[in-house]
């Protein structure tokens, strides 16, 4: 080459590396912009905001990791304002303060055991650390944010619900031995689960940036129990998720998606089939036992009844008595006052392809939601329903 081309080459590498240098700036710009995950507005006591806490990610171009801070406004004389430094949260997934501020639920990250993510509930008030509770052996990953992340707080601030995958069943590998019984015979088990090999089976997840997620489920936090269960009585093959308390406590509203025919396209999906599922806390700890004491007073009753000599006209008015009782209970049922205490769940928007994002009004009165209508576009233009609540009970049954 002349020294002329050579002059052209090197003309062409450094304008190419320019180039290159500012598409690189360009996307440092772009790409590392904080965004806020979420936050809580503190008002005083005339009821005006005073103070925002905001939590924030940003994306660390040189490690290729997200960081996540907190920052806190508050309104002076001069206009909004931010009040101190930033605050890294180094191994903090969320934080949330319950509905009168007194309490605070910190999410920290622990060291997970195996495949397993381990995740310790810090509840504070003011700076006093009331209990610790560890998700260690409840569940899987919990989510707090994304697609399907939701924490609340219920009306009393006993009880939280959020949403986390349940902890997957151990299965063997080629590499481990059958356990021996205490006789010292190989126990023998037709079980798919204890076939050789199923550790490795491929199980499927919501893909895209929900590689983690299989199918989470609501879980409830007794505080004063110190306690961490799964919701009893679920719906099969349905992953929920941004749960919230009912404004009475007494239910959780969660977001259901089915599972099939397929999980994948959800992220970028807000026309994907979903409900609204209104759910009954009860854990499966809590139906035992109501079962068992359930159980218990149907025995003694029977014991008492079986005991007592009675005559055929005794009998007789006790049926009539039995009879009439059932009457008054059934039309007391269809009349009931507490309609959100549902029995197991129940779906409040059957009409709906598409229902995200449930939020009540202050009065707890109206259930806002966005529904989407079934399209093919990937995101299509949502509508904001309302909801009366609580919902009308159900009809009674027909004779």
């Amino acid at each position: 080459t002349t020294d002329h081309q050579k002059s052209e080459i090197m003309d062409n590498k450094t304008a190419s590396d320019s180039k290159d240098a500012e598409l690189e700036a360009l996307f440092k710009a772009v790409g590392c912009i904080p965004f806020v995950t979420e936050g809580t507005l503190h008002t005083g006591t005339d009821g005006k905001v005073e103070e925002i806490r905001l939590s924030l990610s940003q994306k660390d171009c040189k490690t290729n990791t997200n960081r996540k801070f907190q920052q806190y406004i508050a309104k002076t004389t001069n206009g909004w304002r931010n009040v101190g430094k930033p605050t890294h949260l180094l191994k903090t997934a969320g934080i949330f303060p319950s509905p009168s501020g007194n309490l605070v639920a910190t999410i920290l990250n622990g060291d997970s055991k195996g495949d397993i993510p381990v995740c310790h509930i810090v509840i504070t008030k003011d700076s006093e650390i009331l209990t610790t509770i560890s998700t260690e052996g409840k569940h899987a990953k919990m989510f707090t944010a994304d697609t399907f992340g939701g924490f609340s707080w219920s009306a009393d601030e006993k009880k939280i619900a959020y949403i986390a995958d349940p902890t997957p069943p151990k299965l063997p590998n080629y590499f481990e031995e059958k356990p021996i019984s205490k006789k010292g015979e190989e126990n023998q088990k037709d079980e798919k689960s204890e076939d050789p090999g199923n550790a490795f089976q491929w199980k499927e997840n919501w893909g895209e940036i929900l590689y983690d997620a299989h199918s989470p489920k609501p879980f409830i936090v007794d505080i004063e129990k110190e306690s961490v269960e799964m919701v009893a009585s679920l719906p099969q093959d349905v992953s929920f998720g941004q749960v919230i308390w009912t404004p009475d406590g007494k239910s959780i509203i969660c977001v259901g998606w089915p599972e099939k025919p397929r999980r994948l396209g959800i992220t970028f999906y807000n026309s994907r089939k979903s409900s609204l599922y209104l759910l009954n806390p009860t854990t499966e700890s809590d139906a035992k036992k109501s079962s068992e004491a359930k159980k218990s007073s149907d025995n003694k009753a029977s014991e008492s009844r079986s005991s007592e000599p009675k005559t055929s006209q005794s009998k007789a008015s006790e049926s009539k008595a039995s009879e009439s009782k059932a009457a008054e209970s059934q039309a007391s049922e269809s009349k009931s006052s507490e309609p959100t205490e549902v029995k197991d769940w129940v779906i409040l928007t059957p009409d709906d392809h598409s229902a995200l994002n449930p939020r009540f009004s202050p009065d707890g009165k109206s259930l806002a939601y966005l529904a989407t209508d079934k399209v093919w576009f990937h995101h299509s233009t949502s509508r904001l329903r309302v909801l009366s609540f609580p919902p009308p009970p159900p009809p009674p049954p027909l004779a």
